[in-house]
């Protein structure tokens, strides 16, 4: 290395006061005890190596080489827009809403991030003030009898 520092940047750094949660193939939820984030970048995928230290846990544990999700809360507060679960559509892996916008309904695919108490977060796919069919059963047969009646 040309200099000290330039060799401390590409030693991987641990983040004390970053949060994950780790998300178990079983449904389990756990918060991790540490994040160290490793300092490249793959350029192809841009996407960053990361180890998550698990707390102690209760059995059973996952097994070394375990397939695992990792949630990292993106802001504090009410960052995105809550939409009820009703409001929802499944179309196989895809969640869309119906969303109305200038007289017309549209299916519009989102990206859900935490949900809870009947709701659900969109993080991607909605912004604050558009208005979602909290029925979509009922969306679609508008649009079905619209699109008869044209």
């Amino acid at each position: 290395c040309a200099s000290r520092s330039a060799c401390r940047r590409r030693r991987p750094t641990r983040c004390a006061r970053a949060q994950a949660r780790v998300i178990l193939a079983d449904g389990r939820r756990v918060d991790a005890a540490g994040v160290t984030v490793f300092p490249s970048a793959d350029p192809s995928t841009h996407s960053v190596k990361l180890r998550v230290d698990l707390p102690p846990m209760p059995m059973p544990v996952p097994m070394p080489g375990s397939t695992v999700r990792i949630a990292f809360p993106a802001l504090e507060g009410d960052a995105f827009v809550r939409i009820p679960l009703s409001a929802l559509v499944q179309r196989g892996e895809v969640s869309a809403v119906y969303v109305l916008s200038e007289g017309r309904l549209s299916l519009r695919q989102v990206r859900l991030g935490d949900g809870g108490e009947g709701e659900v977060e969109v993080i991607a796919g909605l912004r604050p003030g558009e208005h979602v069919a909290v029925d979509p059963v009922a969306a679609t047969q508008i649009l079905v009898a619209r699109r008869g009646g044209d």
